[in-house]
């Protein structure tokens, strides 16, 4: 794949350049382009140039940068409280858990910072549950991608990300992905905790995981009294189409594990409904700083949204759409890139 040079090419101002290089650690390589504010799809370097975002932070941005509903809730909220830690209730918190519950067809919500936070905490759940029944693995699937937590590394199906920290911890099994026969070998030949997969793999690539073999793979979750953990971080509410890929319904032996609704400080989150998973998650799993007053009504306003204009029947078309168009575009070969930014003219 090539990169399409830009004339004049992107822009950052050198001395924040150079305040970035001195103190900021280099966990990522930054695209040569300093952003300075955004609208809707759109954001602008430091040179006034206005570029299409077909980044949005990482599928945060779902409604596009600065969207006026959120400012709204945003600059609303923080005037009136901005944070309590958890020891005490907050209603935009206790709103916001019911309208996803609700969404998710009923169980109770964890929050979190991130979807690695999420993810790490339906992990120690489904440890502790396997604990408690003698042993168990966890079983994740090559070229997944959880998170950067020691245990969400862990489950994370890609050795090169893994070698240098020692991992997988113990316990940890990965299986080729779309092979149902490996998964129900692994099932009959040994006690299993919990399995844990995207629907879609992103950070890998983009990887559809059929309806079929995550149907299969939650069918025996709950014949073998497994923990079935969905991570949708990037693909829930909305992004691939539909509130849940492959509808995918929550039972008693599911985890459903981070969303983001728009806001990444609230954008974590761990679903789990079943009387013995609250048992094992009772006091093993907090956080201080989760689901604030100012994320918190940042989500529901993200929700009104979803809800009042029915976007996630309006996208199901273009997505559709664009499903087909990709799949045609490939065929002739892969398309050049320009670091995911495309300039828009000024």
């Amino acid at each position: 794949m090539t990169d399409v040079p830009l004339d004049p090419p992107m822009a950052v101002d050198p001395e924040v350049a150079a305040i970035d290089a001195a103190f900021v650690l280099p966990t990522y390589a930054r695209l040569p382009l300093q952003i300075v504010s955004g609208s809707g799809s759109e954001v602008v370097g430091v040179d006034g140039r206005r570029y299409l975002d077909f980044v949005t932070g990482l599928s945060v941005c779902n409604f596009g940068h600065c969207h006026p509903r959120m400012v709204a809730a945003i600059q609303r909220q923080a005037a009136q409280l901005i944070h309590t830690s958890n020891l005490f209730l907050t209603e935009p918190q206790a709103q916001l858990a019911r309208r996803l519950s609700r969404l998710a067809n009923g169980g109770r919500v964890f929050f979190a910072n991130s979807g690695a936070e999420a993810n790490e905490c339906a992990l120690k759940i489904a440890r502790k549950w396997g604990r408690e029944r003698g042993g168990g693995s966890i079983v994740y699937l090559e070229h997944s991608f959880h998170g950067r937590t020691m245990g969400t590394l862990s489950a994370t199906g890609q050795p090169s990300k893994q070698e240098p920290f020692g991992l997988p911890l113990p316990g940890y099994r990965m299986l080729p992905r779309h092979d149902i026969g490996a998964l129900r070998s692994v099932f009959a030949q040994e006690p299993v905790a919990a399995f844990i997969a995207e629907p879609v793999q992103g950070e890998s690539g983009v990887h559809p995981l059929g309806a079929a073999y995550l149907q299969e793979a939650q069918a025996l979750c709950a014949r073998h009294d497994a923990l079935f953990i969905m991570d949708e971080v990037q693909t829930g509410l909305g992004r691939c189409g539909a509130l849940r890929v492959h509808a995918l319904r929550p039972g008693s032996s599911r985890c459903h594990a981070g969303q983001e609704p728009g806001r990444r400080p609230a954008h974590g989150r761990r679903h789990c409904p079943g009387q013995s998973r609250r048992r094992a998650a009772r006091r093993r799993a907090r956080h201080h700083l989760r689901g604030g007053p100012v994320p918190a009504a940042a989500a529901l306003a993200v929700l009104d949204l979803l809800e009042e204009e029915d976007l996630v029947a309006a996208w199901k078309k273009p997505v559709d759409a664009l499903k087909i168009g990709c799949n045609d575009w490939w065929t002739w070969g892969p398309p050049p890139t320009c670091g995911g930014w495309v300039s828009w003219p000024p």
